[in-house]
């Protein structure tokens, strides 16, 4: 793969010029395994395509989770952190698209993504247990926010300052956020949240939380 990319455009006297590409890096998730990045595609042939099911046909010895907890992709070119304001598709469980025709010069930047593969089932080991559920806030304005700091203040003396792991799930149906293809951030020392911004259709599902804590 190309180590660097190059966007086209064309001057006042419509004359196709070459400039350097703005970079980008986009994360949504605290997360301490997270996979290399991979960088599959060129913005050719219709633009940059890194979908996860293709990743993971190509590098199946590299074990990339069929369920990822969250998706980052930057340019190739540097690891800054600046929009590069392109219309783009990406999600954890489908993973990245850039599509040439939807860009107002016609052209993607060259895109790396990698992926955050979180353990299967969330465990609370022996010593400490699970709080409640908790569900304080609507995906109503911004997003769903169920932050550690707001939980504690409307729930005094029921979660500990410092939990060691999390729990978030689908309000309803129970199902663990990671199956939900949402982008979202979540940590055991900030709790969660699911911002409309973030996501390809603006809404956020509805979930809830709880914390591993130690045995009173």
């Amino acid at each position: 793969m190309n180590t660097s990319s190059i966007s086209v455009k064309r001057n006042s006297t419509g004359t196709l010029i070459r400039t350097t590409p703005k970079p980008v890096r986009k994360t949504f998730l605290v997360c301490n395994k997270w996979t290399p990045f991979y960088d599959r595609d060129d913005p050719s042939n219709g633009g940059d395509y890194e979908p996860l099911s293709s990743l993971r046909s190509a590098r199946p010895n590299d074990n990339i989770c069929s369920r990822p907890a969250a998706l980052e992709y930057e340019t190739v070119s540097t690891k800054a952190c600046i929009n590069t304001g392109e219309v783009i598709t990406a999600s954890p469980t489908y993973g990245f698209a850039c599509v040439n025709s939807r860009q107002p010069d016609q052209y993607c930047n060259d895109y790396k993504v990698r992926y955050c593969c979180l353990d299967e089932h969330v465990t609370c080991p022996d010593g400490y247990e699970w709080t409640n559920f908790y569900n304080r806030d609507k995906p109503s304005v911004t997003g769903d926010w169920e932050t550690l700091a707001e939980l504690r203040k409307e729930n005094p003396q029921e979660i500990c300052e410092r939990p060691i792991a999390i729990d978030v799930r689908r309000q309803g149906s129970n199902r663990d956020f990671r199956t939900c293809g949402e982008n979202v951030t979540v940590s055991p020392s900030f709790g969660f949240r699911c911002l409309k911004r973030d996501q390809a259709d603006y809404r956020c599902l509805d979930y809830k939380v709880r914390f591993c804590c130690p045995c009173d």
